[in-house]
């Protein structure tokens, strides 16, 4: 439908010019525009690699991991704008960042029992868990339409959906305050926890966990983001975690996730006030309340060693409907989890709802 578009715009133009306008049309250099490919079933790295190497830029990437329980996961990675993907540190950065997160998760469930917290459960030692098999199953290319057309027959052979993305239709959400009124806010999580530490000498975590109590309220179009915001108020004094982000809004960041078909949320619009830095769960209808959900953010360090944050859950809705990306998110309600700004990092922080 793209193609056909531009195809009738440059006939109308060419109809109505001279020859030396005409080859002007012609000549005048490609404008790369946003494109998502959505696997119909994950591929291989390797396949990556040939999508990758036709020169189109990687602005996010994700995988799809699976454990030796047969339990999914999403890592992901989000791209500076003169950052290039290397394909194969994917499989070994994604095992390497699954331990990582094991290990907090044990300590976590410690510390939550510790306090009380209901429905934890020590994992079983017995049974240790490890990555079986990392496959990508998204991309986040800018690309040139003539690398569209190229890469179109191996696109039709993966079962692989192109979607061009204008990014200027992503208008700033109205949200409302459902503060006042609990019963409306059933789709909220009910208890959680927030953990920021060093990750390495030079990159920082926010470890996020949370559980739904009530039986699922989202209907079939509804998206969960669980929205962290660090604070940089007073003429921006500075942040814990690094506030890069590409050209796209993106944080520049690795994270992971079991939240079904999760995506990272763009900043496009922000204000610089409040950083966001956000894990969401595009198809809110498949989380189950029995399980807990966690969600790993690593980043570079900020400039500040100390700071504070707040967390608040957002109820979106897709349009269109089916659509999944962080572009096709729009906010319905807000909700504050934890009110600004009584998080402190680094360190742990629970919450209830």
């Amino acid at each position: 439908m793209y193609t056909v578009c531009i195809s009738i715009a440059c006939l109308a133009i060419i109809a109505g010019c001279s020859k030396q306008d005409v080859d002007q049309v012609v000549t005048q250099p490609q404008v790369n525009k946003l494109v998502e490919v959505s696997f119909e079933e994950p591929v291989d790295l390797t396949v990556a690699a040939e999508i990758i190497s036709k020169d189109a830029h990687i602005v996010q990437i994700h995988a799809t991991m699976v454990d030796n329980t047969g339990v999914k996961f999403t890592y992901g990675r989000s791209l500076a704008d003169d950052e290039v993907m290397n394909i194969n540190e994917v499989q070994q950065d994604a095992i390497s960042f699954f331990e990582h997160q094991q290990v907090i998760d044990a300590k976590v469930i410690e510390d939550g029992i510790a306090q009380g917290v209901e429905g934890l459960e020590l994992p079983a030692v017995n049974v240790p868990k490890r990555i079986v098999n990392v496959e990508i199953s998204y991309l986040m290319m800018e690309m040139s339409e003539t690398q569209r057309e190229v890469l179109q027959p191996l696109m039709d052979e993966l079962d692989a959906d192109i979607t061009v993305r204008d990014i200027t239709s992503k208008e700033i959400e109205s949200q409302a305050d459902l503060d006042g009124s609990r019963a409306a806010t059933v789709w909220v999580p009910n208890v959680g926890n927030i953990t920021t530490g060093d990750y390495t000498s030079t990159t920082r975590y926010v470890y996020q966990r949370m559980r739904w109590q009530n039986d699922n309220p989202f209907d079939r179009w509804y998206t969960y983001e669980h929205d962290f915001f660090l604070n940089n108020y007073s003429n921006n004094r500075g942040t814990y975690f690094s506030r890069a982000q590409n050209s796209h809004g993106f944080p520049t960041c690795t994270w992971f996730t079991n939240l079904p078909s999760p995506y990272l949320d763009t900043r496009y619009g922000d204000d610089l006030e409040e950083i966001a830095y956000t894990i969401a769960s595009g198809n809110a209808y498949q989380i189950d309340e029995r399980e807990w959900y966690t969600s790993t953010i690593r980043i570079k360090k900020g400039d500040v060693n100390r700071d504070v944050g707040k967390l608040t859950a957002q109820l979106g809705t897709q349009i269109p409907i089916g659509c999944t990306s962080s572009w096709c998110s729009f906010a319905v309600a807000n909700v504050r989890l934890v009110t600004a700004w009584n998080v402190d990092l680094p360190g742990t922080d629970w919450w209830s709802y």
